[in-house]
């Protein structure tokens, strides 16, 4: 599997299904069709690609937004990937941006009152493959797997600062300062 497999049944389980579960039901199925390497290499994909979304601007413009503590963070940067890969990338490469997605507006509308299904956060996303392969009685193998071919320099990336720091912030963020300022209204 590469980047633009694991890509494309990401964005598949969005455009055939409505739900979260429905998504994650899809998933699971569709990687429990496949050999087990494949499984493995999703999930270094998934792994890699989460880890490029742990980066300090964007833990910025996201805790600004939706005010998330650092788990709640990491199932928003799921929830990112959830939305697709051109989404995420435009996020991941100019975390500023996060409020041009039309679905952090959507849900920023919605602050506090969402749903289930509205909650921009997807913290079971991540577990999906784990999932498949323990419905294939290889759930140890996998793990075993995973862990002989994740990266070894996962970690924060950027430089890190205080996301209370108003002045920090808007330096750093000024279209997400511009947006949170004018209440949500589009900048």
């Amino acid at each position: 599997m590469d980047l633009a497999a694991f890509w494309d049944l990401i964005e598949r389980s969005g455009a055939e299904h409505s739900t979260r579960q429905a998504r994650l039901e899809w998933l699971e199925n569709e990687l429990s069709r496949m050999p087990l390497q494949e499984i493995v290499e999703y999930q270094v994909l998934y792994e890699t690609t989460h880890a490029r979304g742990l980066e300090y601007d964007l833990l910025g413009a996201y805790w600004r937004v939706f005010g998330s503590s650092i788990d709640g963070f990491d199932y928003g940067v799921r929830w990112l990937i959830s939305l697709g890969r051109e989404p995420y990338e435009k996020v991941v490469e100019q975390p500023d941006l996060l409020t041009t997605l039309p679905e952090v507006v959507a849900a920023y509308a919605k602050l506090w009152c969402w749903t289930d299904e509205e909650r921009p956060e997807f913290e079971r996303l991540g577990y999906v493959a784990s999932r498949a392969c323990k419905k294939l009685g290889v759930k140890d193998a996998f793990l075993d797997a995973v862990v002989e071919r994740r990266p070894s320099d996962y970690g924060w990336l950027g430089q890190k600062w205080d996301c209370e720091d108003w002045a920090e912030a808007e330096r750093r963020l000024p279209r997400t300062m511009a947006f949170l300022d004018s209440d949500g209204d589009s900048v």
